[in-house]
């Protein structure tokens, strides 16, 4: 990160947890990488001390690994705005791949083949503050602008959210807000649910929901389980 003529200190600290943290695993198994305090970091799965990948004044988090594991993609608002960028896994070659001035980006993905990533894009402005819809991303540039729609703004007008592929690239997995209130506490509400959506003909199923909702679908590396988070 250039300099941005600001007063600024290097420290170093040591800790044992963190809040509000995502990862994500190689595909070997052997590294971490994890954001804490809006900077990215890996770490062996083993355990030790974890190396800088990406800091700085601007906010970087949401670390995710491209199949193969060369690649990482991260949220950053270097720019300005939250964006996609791609980088390689030890920071280098960073470079952007969207360009949101308003609109939020969340829940960076990888598809399959590692030729496209998607997020979840948050509509800034009324009448559509609460809506969102998820997007893929040509990392070639091929694609340019705000991308296309994968999972359009439900009919509830509320948000989809968590998009994950599985591994054949032929469905796509991800989070939607099932009811129009807003419910973040009370587990006799369904609130959220996953669905999953066939690429190849636009099927969609309601794959898991009932009580205490279901976020965050990641299915295994061999396409056969699906974890997620149910509150209880």
């Amino acid at each position: 990160m250039s300099n941005t003529g600001q007063p600024f200190t290097d420290i170093a600290f040591t800790v044992s947890e963190g809040t509000w943290m995502s990862l994500d695993v190689s595909p070997d198994g052997q590294t971490i990488v994890f954001d804490l305090l809006d900077d990215v970091y890996s770490i062996p799965a083993t355990g030790g001390d974890a190396r800088l990948i990406h800091g700085g004044p601007a906010l970087q988090r949401a670390p995710v690994l491209s199949p193969a594991g060369h690649k990482l993609l991260y949220l950053s608002d270097v720019s300005g705005c939250d964006n996609l960028w791609i980088s390689n896994v030890d920071g280098s070659d960073a470079r952007q791949i969207t360009h949101e001035t308003v609109d939020l980006l969340m829940g960076p993905a990888w598809s399959a083949d590692g030729q496209t990533v998607a997020a979840s894009k948050m509509y800034a402005t009324y009448p559509k503050l609460n809506a969102s819809e998820i997007r893929s991303f040509e990392i070639s540039g091929a694609l340019q602008g705000g991308g296309r729609v994968l999972v359009e703004t439900p009919e509830n007008k509320r948000d989809v959210q968590e998009a994950d592929f599985s591994p054949d690239g032929h469905y796509l997995y991800y989070t939607q807000r099932l009811t129009t209130p807003n419910v973040f506490v009370d587990a006799n509400h369904i609130n959220y649910g996953i669905l999953r959506r066939d690429l190849q003909t636009g099927a969609v199923e309601e794959l898991v929901k009932g009580f205490g909702g279901a976020v965050a679908p990641r299915v295994s590396r061999d396409g056969k389980r699906l974890a997620f988070v149910r509150r209880v």
